[in-house]
């Protein structure tokens, strides 16, 4: 199946090509243009005391990181921004490139507010900065085609930037090649490309849940990859979304599709689906939207009466979404969506149930999955969802769930890579090494030809046999891992290691790159000033014991 890019596509479909460059899909990811970026800015993020800074220099849009210390400026971060992901409307994020992987940066323009502010996620005292990588996780919903490099995650390949024609008609390539026949023939349903009016409502809804149906836990079946859906597929047999049983009216970003399915009209419909208000061709405008939508509801409710007098529905400009689908604030600051839950609203929150630690859901039905892979997905979506926990003891009560459903179907026979590398994992985090290193080298001997989606089994190892003062075994792990990742922690075990089999020059090397990437760890910096007071020179020295020092003196004195 060959992709051809909407380019190729726009030789002959003109007119819906056109129509695509009105939408938000078209503008998802591009290269960043300073010329048309928002005004530069500084501004102090108050939670940390650090000093953000957006400006041009060189032709270039930058974002700068640092922090006063005193009468001096600590400078942590200063990089080129390579893409801006989101059309505006709501916002406009950025991210960096470094040694072949994208960065996010900490700062995103803000439409709402006009003004520069930190990023999603970036808003609490301990946010990652410029730490973050933009895995394909985060990537593949923002771009129109991306894949990773020889299967690492954390290295990107961007074939097209915006959601592009194939990203909902799947590829163009044979239905390219079979126009170009002499004798094609426009009689009959095309079969060479997907067209939404030939697709079942389920059909047609997968499509837009790729990206705007996203739960608690994202889990990929056994031996699939999400990169291989097409349309017209049905998603779950590619990867299961899981949500909290007891959840279902809280507003998620890309939870769109699974409020809809909640709505009394959605399960009244047999035809209901997001096509039926959202046509991806003709977007309304800034000055239509109320019209836009209302006709949309009036194609099923124009012989019902709206509850409200003329007076109050005037009031709210006639507009019934402004009742039955209104914009509710979500778990990221600054931002409120459009409730896709059409329904009366109720003005207070949801209780929260009396028992915080919930039950697991799949949000789509699976029941055409092996029992034994449903089992398998729940069990890994526990442990992805135990990351997210606030406190340990949640931490810990999904974790065992976890532990529990993974270690049931090993011991019924299930041979899988990722409840090995889970399992692994899990036995690292409690300290039964020798178990952990097993199950590690179990997955990595199961997918010897694929070593780069193996990074936390690399991990488990290096870290491993380092805590069991094997270092020469963990030495080649941790080698490995640092060109796979970019992650600071890898960089100071290495250093460990070499400073330890007595190498103090490359342990300096590692541990530079550490700091490249997280400038905040005082642990590092002060290694180095140590390091370098025996095996550097006097100015190495200096420089590191003065960059400690700054360190220390912000951590003393919090904002």
């Amino acid at each position: 199946m060959a992709f051809v890019g909407s380019q190729v596509c726009a030789t002959c479909h003109e007119n819906e090509y056109a129509s695509y460059l009105k939408t938000a899909h078209s503008r998802a990811l591009a290269k960043v243009a300073p010329s048309a970026e928002p005004p530069d800015a500084e501004f102090i993020q108050q939670e940390t005391g650090r000093t953000y800074s957006v400006y041009r220099k060189d032709g270039e849009l930058r974002h700068r990181e640092a922090i006063g210390v005193g009468d001096e400026t600590l400078l942590l971060h200063d990089m080129p921004m390579k893409y801006v992901i989101g059309s505006g409307h709501y916002s406009r994020s950025y991210m960096a490139e470094s040694h072949g992987f994208l960065l996010e940066s900490p700062i995103t323009w803000i439409a709402s507010t006009n003004r520069w502010d930190m990023s999603p996620g970036y808003e609490h005292a301990g946010h990652a900065g410029f730490r973050r990588v933009t895995d394909f996780g985060c990537v593949v919903c923002h771009a129109g085609r991306v894949e990773p490099v020889q299967h690492n995650r954390f290295r990107l390949k961007i074939h097209e930037q915006s959601i592009s024609c194939e990203n909902c008609h799947g590829p163009g390539g044979q239905h390219v090649d079979y126009w170009k026949q002499p004798n094609s023939t426009s009689d009959g349903p095309d079969m060479t490309i997907v067209n939404f009016g030939q697709l079942t409502r389920q059909q047609s809804e997968m499509i837009c849940s790729q990206c705007h149906l996203r739960g608690a836990a994202t889990i990929t079946v056994k031996d699939r990859s999400v990169s291989d859906y097409l349309p017209g597929m049905r998603l779950t047999d590619f990867r299961v979304d899981y949500r909290l049983k007891e959840s279902g009216k809280a507003m998620k970003v890309t939870g769109h599709v699974e409020q809809m399915r909640l709505s009394a009209c959605y399960q009244n419909s047999p035809e209901m689906s997001c096509t039926s208000c959202h046509d991806p061709h003709a977007p309304p405008t800034a000055g239509n939207r109320i019209d836009y939508f209302r006709n949309q509801c009036l194609n099923c409710h124009a012989e019902q009466g709206c509850a409200l007098t003329e007076t109050d529905r005037s009031k709210k400009d006639n507009n019934c979404v402004a009742c039955h689908m209104p914009s509710s604030p979500t778990d990221i600051d600054h931002f409120a969506f459009t409730h896709h839950r059409v329904g009366i609203h109720d003005e207070a929150p949801p209780a929260p149930a009396d028992d915080p630690i919930g039950d697991l859901v799949p949000i789509t039905k699976i029941d055409h999955l092996p029992l034994q892979e449903q089992q398998r997905t729940l069990g890994l979506a526990y442990l992805e969802f135990a990351e997210k926990q606030p406190d340990d003891a949640a931490f810990d009560a999904y974790r065992s769930r976890s532990f529990q459903v993974l270690t049931e179907l090993r011991r019924g026979g299930l041979q899988d890579v990722d409840l090995e590398e889970a399992l692994a994992r899990m036995h690292w985090e409690t300290g039964r090494l020798p178990d952990a290193i097993q199950l590690a080298e179990n997955a990595m001997a199961m997918t010897p030809d694929r070593i780069a989606e193996r990074t936390n089994s690399l991990f488990v190892l290096a870290e491993s046999h380092l805590r069991m003062g094997a270092i020469g075994k963990a030495v080649p792990h941790l080698e490995k891992l640092v060109r796979l990742r970019r992650v600071s922690e890898d960089w100071n075990l290495l250093a460990i290691c070499r400073v330890q089999l007595g190498k103090p020059a490359d342990a300096i090397a590692a541990l530079e790159q550490s700091v490249e990437i997280d400038p905040y760890r005082i642990d590092t910096v002060q290694m180095l000033a140590e390091l370098t007071q025996q095996h550097g020179t006097a100015d190495d020295h200096q420089r590191w014991q003065k960059r400690l020092e700054l360190l220390r003196q912000a951590a003393e004195s919090p904002p």
